[in-house]
């Protein structure tokens, strides 16, 4: 007798075999625990920016699942990092540690498999009762899913500023120095000189981080002031074949055109510099750099009557010059006035508007004919 057949038994057997494998297949090539990126970063106290240990560091996805249960968070050590190992998803971060307020980061931050994304701004904690919010630095605004973050800024970077008072001849009376921080605003006060009046008692500035930035100038003048000689040479004008030569600094709303520059220097029993020969130029771009450490300095050389006819406000002969290459150019067509650059070449001159430099100043020589 021949055995029963069950034809269809069989076939469903066979497709529930092929369906478990398939299902085991796919098990192995999508295990969300091998699909990870990472995410770091430090945390710091925001009063004084030193690395905080002990934070708590939660990662939370688009969706606001917190991924504790999942041992995706970490806790700070003595360096202030954290490390978290992520499916890939967008996410904020939440800081939680005691004594310190908590804190979620306004910023999302994608993670991807296999890549790392290193926070680069320091996340800053607020003390609980610090009445301050916490806040990175600087406060990150990214749009969600950003995969960067802004560049960071400095944290309590110390650096200088220098007060500088300027007398009405344009004479430097005093300097000084002070400490402070990039990126905090200080109010600088005029210093009482004797025999003195600030022309304003007192400024404010945002301290940068290049302190070659970071200069105040107050103006003074002498209600008794009178002229100490003929010529009003101050005592220490550089003196050259004979000839007095003086780097006056001054309040762009006291001078403010090439003229009146030559007008004052007049009423001082002098002119603006000219420069007739390469050893006095020399002379000069030293004097006002090297011993001065200067920015610029006009001249007495002008095109303003008619481009390209320069002439010295003396009536010299214009047969020495020393422009630099492709000088005088007359850029944006008002540059009238020879000067000494700092950024340019040694001893060559350019072309300017007579206007002032970033502190409100302009400079200019002043001569005397005479010692």
């Amino acid at each position: 007798m021949q055995p029963q057949k069950h034809p269809i038994l069989i076939v469903l057997t066979l497709i529930l075999v092929l369906m478990a494998g398939a299902a085991f297949i796919m098990m192995q090539d999508s295990n969300p625990a091998d699909e990870r990126g990472t995410l770091t970063g430090n945390v710091v106290d925001a009063s004084d920016s030193h690395m905080l240990k002990g934070v708590t560091v939660t990662a939370v996805d688009k969706d606001g699942v917190r991924y504790t249960s999942h041992e995706n968070s970490d806790t700070t050590g003595d360096d202030g990092f954290f490390s978290l190992e992520l499916p890939p998803n967008d996410y904020t971060l939440l800081f939680e540690a005691n004594g310190y307020q908590t804190y979620e980061s306004s910023a999302s931050y994608k993670v991807k498999k296999d890549q790392t994304l290193e926070v680069q701004e320091a996340f800053r904690l607020a003390a609980s009762n610090s009445g301050s919010a916490p806040s990175t630095t600087p406060s990150p605004s990214p749009a969600p899913s950003q995969e960067q973050t802004p560049s960071p800024q400095p944290v309590n970077v110390p650096v200088s500023y220098t007060t500088y008072c300027i007398d009405q001849d344009g004479k430097q009376l005093s300097t000084m120095t002070n400490q402070g921080t990039a990126g905090s605003t200080v109010t600088v006060y005029a210093p009482a000189i004797t025999g003195y009046v600030a022309e304003t008692s007192e400024q404010t500035i945002t301290l940068s981080e290049d302190a070659g930035t970071n200069a105040v100038y107050f103006y003074y003048n002498d209600p008794a002031a009178g002229q100490t000689n003929s010529y009003n040479i101050p005592a220490d004008a550089f003196v050259y074949n004979g000839h007095s030569y003086y780097a006056c600094m001054m309040s762009y709303s006291t001078i403010s055109s090439f003229w009146e520059a030559e007008n004052y220097c007049e009423e001082q029993g002098g002119h603006l510099a000219v420069i007739t020969s390469a050893d006095l130029n020399s002379a000069l771009y030293e004097y006002v750099f090297d011993d001065l450490g200067l920015e610029s300095a006009y001249f007495g050389l002008t095109d303003d009557d008619s481009e390209d006819d320069w002439y010295w406000v003396t009536g010299a002969g214009y047969n020495y010059q020393n422009w630099l290459n492709g000088q005088p150019d007359n850029q944006n067509g008002n540059e009238d006035y020879a000067l000494f650059y700092y950024k340019d070449k040694r001893y060559k001159w350019n072309d300017g508007d007579f206007g002032p430099d970033e502190h409100g100043t302009v400079t200019f020589l002043i001569e005397w004919d005479t010692q």
